[in-house]
């Protein structure tokens, strides 16, 4: 009986001991963690007047810190001054009885290493044509990078003979229909790159090398073919695949296309802070947008500021609206394009491109991240019917039409994307490779559950 008692000692100390162990991994883990987290956020909040005379100022409340998400309603900047943002009812409206808020989102917010995210503004003027270029009406669209996203052309005549009907735009080898009246949408300037030449003297001998500099011969252009078209005929039936932004040479738009563009620069960006990672492959990230089952609510969205072109109604001053996610994902059918903000969605005026790159092909350096998902995502899950009728997605919805079933979507990184080599010419290499030469920073959406 003793050697029992015995024995039973010796197993609870075994066990407290090997407790005590398991609780010392886990503190210490713990405590890593902790320790790991402990980067400190910047506290400077964006200056109310920006050094780049191109971008928005804004009330100096205006401004949020990457320490602290925003969350709806917010304690912020509005017409009244300091206070909260509510929503507020339209009464004088028959068509549009909802809330909204006045603003929604904040102008600026920064990141967790101080970068700005900053409210900004395309030209977002449209037209219907291009011009011809030395008589053609043949165009090359291009990335940031100088390489072919996509080719756009004006054809007279139908080149297939059964369907003579489809004469007009044709997207590659696509056809894109002919009488869209807002077809075409200026952006404005934007970071596109050109590798010049740089002549030097080195001991007596002239050395050349290579240097990307701005391009001040492409402008930044929309398309989407089912705008303003006048007779459904003369469009596909799906243009979604059709839709593009890229850089055109300037002398294919209207002379005041060029004036306004230039009023609108997004620049190449620029930062002083070292990188968080070592370099990593752009991601090619696919957001859902679309509908839930029997089209019940809408999913894949974000709230913002629209350029929608709906009237405003009585009792409103801005119109804020649903646009969807996957509008930022790679598109294969255009070498891989996506994508590069100026800004996110999580800010007023926010998802400006500045410049295009390829998904999964080029590289990415992370210099800066926000630590939070955005928090504009109230009509990912969104119901289109009330009281057993349907009702359009574009128009506004009671709060109590959200769905319990949303969730945060996006959450977005700062950094430098540099082109692929193999992807280049050996001049756009040795270009890439000069200290001297200008680079495309930009911010990027993420999915919300990944780390980079």
């Amino acid at each position: 009986m003793k050697v029992a008692n015995q024995r039973t000692s010796v197993t609870f100390v075994v066990l407290v001991a090997a407790a005590s162990v398991l609780l010392l991994a886990a503190t210490t883990a713990d405590a890593a963690k902790k320790k790991k987290r402990t980067a400190r956020p910047s506290n400077t909040a964006c200056a109310p007047v920006p050094a780049d005379k191109t971008l928005s100022s804004f009330p100096k409340g205006d401004a949020w810190l990457s320490s602290k998400a925003y969350r709806f309603p917010f304690r912020g900047y509005t017409p009244r001054g300091q206070g909260p943002v509510i929503w507020k009812k339209i009464k004088q409206s028959a068509v549009r009885r909802t809330h909204y808020p006045a603003p929604n989102l904040p102008s600026c917010r920064v990141g967790l290493r101080g970068t700005e995210d900053r409210t900004s503004r395309k030209a977002g003027r449209y037209f219907e044509r291009l011009k011809p270029i030395d008589g053609q009406r043949s165009y090359v669209l291009k990335d940031t990078f100088d390489r072919p996203v996509t080719t756009l052309e004006w054809k007279r005549k139908s080149p297939i003979s059964r369907l003579p009907n489809r004469w007009g735009w044709y997207v590659g080898k696509k056809w894109a229909g002919r009488d869209a009246s807002r077809a075409f949408e200026v952006q404005g300037q934007a970071c596109k790159l050109a590798a010049v030449p740089v002549y030097s003297v080195v001991n007596g001998q002239v050395v050349t090398s290579y240097q990307w500099v701005r391009d001040p011969q492409y402008v930044m252009i929309a398309f989407n073919p089912s705008l303003g078209t006048r007779k459904r005929k003369n469009r596909p039936n799906q243009t979604r695949k059709l839709r593009f932004r890229a850089f055109i040479d300037r002398r294919a738009l209207p002379g005041w296309a060029n004036r306004v563009a230039k009023r609108h620069d997004f620049g190449c960006g620029s930062t002083t802070l070292g990188p968080m990672l070592p370099q990593m492959l752009l991601g090619a990230y696919s957001f859902k947008s679309g509908y839930g089952p029997r089209r019940q609510y809408i999913v894949g969205q974000y709230f913002g500021e629209s350029a929608s072109p709906m009237d405003l109604l009585p009792g409103e001053t801005k119109i804020h609206n649903n646009m969807p996610y996957n509008a930022y994902n790679a598109k294969p059918q255009f070498n891989k394009a996506v994508y590069a903000m100026i800004n996110t969605t999580g800010v007023s005026g926010g998802g400006m491109v500045r410049g295009i790159a390829r998904a999964g092909v080029d590289r990415f350096t992370l210099t800066d991240e926000m630590t939070y998902c955005d928090p504009n995502y109230t009509l990912r899950r969104m119901l289109l019917k009330r009281r057993g009728k349907r009702v359009s997605k574009w128009s506004y919805f009671e709060l109590a039409t959200f769905s319990r079933e949303n969730k945060p979507t996006v959450r977005w990184v700062f950094g430098r994307i540099d082109p692929e080599p193999s992807t280049v010419s050996p001049e756009q290499n040795a270009a890439s490779a000069n200290p001297a030469s200008l680079a495309l920073y930009a911010w990027m959406p993420i999915s919300c559950d990944r780390g980079v």
